[in-house]
């Protein structure tokens, strides 16, 4: 059997797939919840900890420099102008309120640290990427690819396709149900039926 361009990159999605990859964004978007809540007044906090009331505060969109993405924060307040509800955690608007601003004045280094994480998790994904579809590209057959791969990655192997006389065999797993079904109706009539009565 052939492996073709579609048979390498499911090899290669399915070994990247098993390769434990941290959320940084998530953890980034814990991060500035925490602090959120933290700087949040008394009776803000109040009802944020009630979570039927949490819709009644403001939903503020986080967004991340470089290989973090974005997340929602319950925040304490829309801004004045009513446009928009971003809260960029590496710069201000100008129209930002002073809570806005101590808060991503605050988050400002821990998310950078999480940022540089994931950007190395990222490049050391791409570049093991890279080598996985190197040593998939000189190999053109599963006999080739059995014999040359470690066997920790026959598992991510495509089978090989049934032979043309596997559907007939498969077709025969019915005859036994098939022929219990004839002599049911007294096949071969030469013997008479089983029950001993006339079909």
């Amino acid at each position: 059997m052939n492996l073709t361009k579609t048979h390498k990159a499911k090899i290669v999605r399915d070994i990247m797939a098993d390769i434990p990859r941290i959320d940084h964004t998530a953890q980034a978007h814990a991060l500035l919840q925490v602090k959120a809540i933290e700087k949040m007044p008394p009776e803000v906090r109040a009802i944020y900890d009630k979570p039927e009331l949490r819709r009644w505060l403001a939903v503020r969109f986080a967004t991340h420099a470089n290989h973090l993405g974005g997340a929602n924060i319950i925040w304490q307040r829309e801004r004045e102008d009513g446009h928009g509800t971003s809260l960029y955690t590496y710069r201000v608007n100008y129209n930002d309120s002073s809570e806005d601003q101590e808060l991503v004045t605050e988050v400002q280094g821990p998310l950078a640290d999480l940022s540089r994480a994931a950007e190395k998790q990222w490049k050391a994904r791409w570049s093991m990427e890279e080598k996985l579809e190197a040593m998939l590209r000189g190999i053109r057959t599963l006999k080739q690819a059995k014999t040359l791969l470690e066997p920790e990655l026959h598992k991510y192997l495509p089978e090989e396709p049934p032979k043309d006389n596997k559907p007939a065999q498969a077709s025969t797993a019915l005859v036994p149900y098939v022929v219990a079904g004839l002599r049911e109706m007294g096949w071969p009539k030469d013997q008479g039926p089983t029950t001993g009565e006339d079909a």
